[in-house]
């Protein structure tokens, strides 16, 4: 078993596990075993919001109630839709690259590993809650993100509150070092025809929208997409062979009336990645909301997933249905959120290729929750707020999530927080049921990976046209995932909860607005981790669950609204090395400038990883380190 953990690399592939070929391996790597706007706001007016504006931009992650970004006590990062606008990014997973406190890397042509404050690989990238409009989109397969069947089109986009740190106490499982939610605009901000290209010799994208209206307080869109992401290559230069395209339609309905506000989305895309493998799947979500005269709220939502892959000799897919809702009231000082979530998750794994199975095929999955949060107005400067969730799996059963924070908005421009959370990633199917005879033993009593969180940060505007946001933690975790030794020889393996240790790190991002056409961004991340298994365990996956995570990253970003309608956008980034995988630092650049030639149309040139024809930012399998290409497009933004 010496030699076993010595070779051990952990390429961590979950997140291909519906990817051709890469599903017959999913249970192998994991143990480590070598393997042979239309009627949006004008492009002016986003460009004209002052430091203060956006300091105080309105957003909801944080509390699931509206309040100002300079007082939320959380480290948030917001990307606005003139961020998103002015991007030179095709996909979701590579627009959120503008947010300084994640990590993304990209491990082929359709998957990407992204995390909040570490634990960033193929398979160890399992502690981020991803939401669109307030619906998960993690997987219970593995407790990640299968990003290449997220295609939120970027036009409807309004924000993306991006908060590292625990958010449990609120969000749904899976909110442990992260919460990622993509907002999306009502319909009514998207009146009109809305016709957006992008073509280039690497990614193509191109997405027809129109909105109406119905009725005296109804408004709609409906929008279809297709797109077209280009391989990665191998080491040597040659073809990954792993480009991919897909198609994508969706609607959006909202009706307002007095005190009432319905919501009603869906989407249904079809992919194709490597030879024979196939993605179908959608969504549908309805929200309702009523405010009652007392200034309380209620809001109600449920919805509703469907995802199948299929390849030769392999199959997989899963239907969630989800509801919630949550009341918001107000007395005195106390400003009150509660509510619940139930979340049913019925999945299917075939795999006729080799050993590795999940037992029973096909289970169904259920995770509840009770939340209750209040505020209190401790003076006008002083406000605690103190949360706690009452969590059930059916796996696990219960677990409690507890939260204090505690804000001092020392003055208009100055505010310091600070944090107390736990949080917890629920067991999935693959921690739980992954088998395979003679060499892996199923885990029935794999736990919930732990942690405890110590969070102190600062926000504040130190000139009229600067602000600055800076945070600490310091984690700490317990019961993280191993793969266990049972017996040698021959050698019996079993998924475990022998590791712990804890991770710190500083976070920080500031904005200048240098002259009234020219703005400055730039943000660092740093991190340090020290996970051990415990006394007297062997992990022979060699730490695979502590994932591969770069000790700095450093960004800076220039937007500039130069005359004749022209603007200008410019992004660098530098990212540490990867010693583990082999990984070098490197430095990359992204540009964009766009022209608009009348209110209606735009032309632009856009690209990323421009510094280099090719760099590598995970490895998955060693046979398959692929590294990104650069790429470049043209655009044309046209509405009416």
């Amino acid at each position: 078993m010496r030699q076993l953990s010595r070779r051990a690399t952990w390429p961590g592939v979950a997140n291909r596990v519906r990817t051709g070929a890469c599903r017959l391996v999913l249970a192998a790597a994991m143990l480590g075993v070598p393997l042979s706007a239309a009627r949006a706001q004008s492009v002016e007016e986003l460009r004209q919001l002052s430091i203060e504006q956006l300091a105080n931009l309105n957003i909801t992650s944080v509390s699931r109630r509206p309040e100002p970004l300079s007082e939320a006590p959380a480290s948030v990062y917001v990307i606005t839709h003139d961020d998103i606008h002015r991007s030179a990014a095709v996909t979701l997973p590579e627009l959120l690259r503008l947010a300084p406190n994640l990590e993304v890397a990209r491990q082929d042509g359709p998957n990407y590993a992204v995390s909040a404050r570490g634990f960033n690989s193929a398979s160890a990238s399992n502690k981020l809650l991803v939401m669109v409009d307030g619906r998960s989109v993690y997987s219970p397969l593995h407790s990640g993100v299968f990003w290449d069947q997220l295609q939120v089109p970027l036009d409807d986009i309004d924000r993306i509150e991006v908060i590292s740190g625990p958010g449990g106490t609120l969000w749904g499982a899976n909110a442990v070092n992260g919460v990622i939610n993509v907002i999306t605009k009502n319909s009514a901000d998207t009146q009109g025809v809305l016709v957006n290209l992008k073509a280039g010799p690497v990614d193509q994208n191109g997405l027809v929208q129109y909105g109406g209206r119905f009725g005296e307080h109804g408004t709609y869109r409906a929008y279809g997409m297709g797109f077209g992401v280009g391989h990665t290559d191998l080491p040597g230069g040659h073809s990954a062979n792993d480009d991919w395209h897909g198609a994508q339609a969706g609607f959006r309905s909202d009706w307002l009336s007095g005190p009432d506000n319905v919501t009603v989305e869906g989407d249904y895309y079809r992919n194709n990645s490597m030879p024979n493998t196939r993605q179908l799947g959608g969504d549908l979500l309805g929200h309702w909301s009523h405010a009652f005269t007392d200034g309380s709220r209620l809001d109600v939502q449920t919805s509703f997933d469907r995802q199948s892959q299929s390849t030769t000799g392999i199959s997989d897919s899963y239907d969630s249905y989800d509801l919630q809702a949550q009341h918001t009231f107000g007395i005195g000082r106390h400003l009150v959120v509660w509510g619940g979530e139930f979340r049913v998750a019925v999945d299917q794994f075939i795999n006729r290729l080799n050993t590795f199975t999940l037992v029973p095929p096909s289970r169904n999955l259920s995770i509840g929750d009770a939340f209750l949060q209040d505020t209190i107005t401790l003076t006008d400067a002083l406000k605690l707020t103190i949360g706690t969730k009452l969590e059930y799996s059916s796996y696990v059963g219960f677990d409690y999530l507890p939260s204090i924070r505690l804000g001092w908005r020392v003055s208009d421009t100055h505010f310091v927080w600070a944090a107390v959370s736990r949080a917890v990633r629920t067991p999935s199917r693959i921690d739980r049921d992954l088998q395979a005879p003679g060499f892996l033993l199923r885990a029935p009593n794999f736990e919930s990976e732990k942690l405890i969180a110590y969070e102190l940060g600062y926000r504040g505007r130190p000139t009229p046209d600067t602000s600055i946001s800076v945070s600490l933690y310091w984690n700490e975790y317990s019961d993280l995932r191993t793969v266990n030794l049972v017996s040698s020889p021959p050698p019996l393996l079993r998924l475990g909860n022998a590791a712990e240790g804890h991770a710190y790190g500083i976070e920080a991002w500031g904005d200048w607005r240098v002259l009234p056409w020219w703005r400055l961004r730039a943000g660092i991340n740093l991190l340090h981790k020290d996970l051990h298994t415990k006394p007297g365990a062997t992990d022979t996956s060699n730490g695979a669950s502590e994932g591969d995570d770069p000790g700095y990253q450093v960004s800076l970003r220039s937007s500039m609204d130069l005359p004749h309608n022209i603007a200008l956008d410019i992004g660098v980034r530098a990212v540490d090395r990867l010693p583990r995988l082999g990984i070098s630092s490197y430095i990359e650049g992204d540009a964009r400038i766009a022209w608009q030639v009348t209110p209606a149309l735009e032309l632009s040139l856009a690209g990323y990883n421009l510094f280099g024809a090719r760099h590598a930012e995970t490895v998955t399998l060693p046979a398959l380190a692929v590294a990104a290409r650069r790429s470049v497009y043209l655009g044309l933004r046209w509405t009416y």
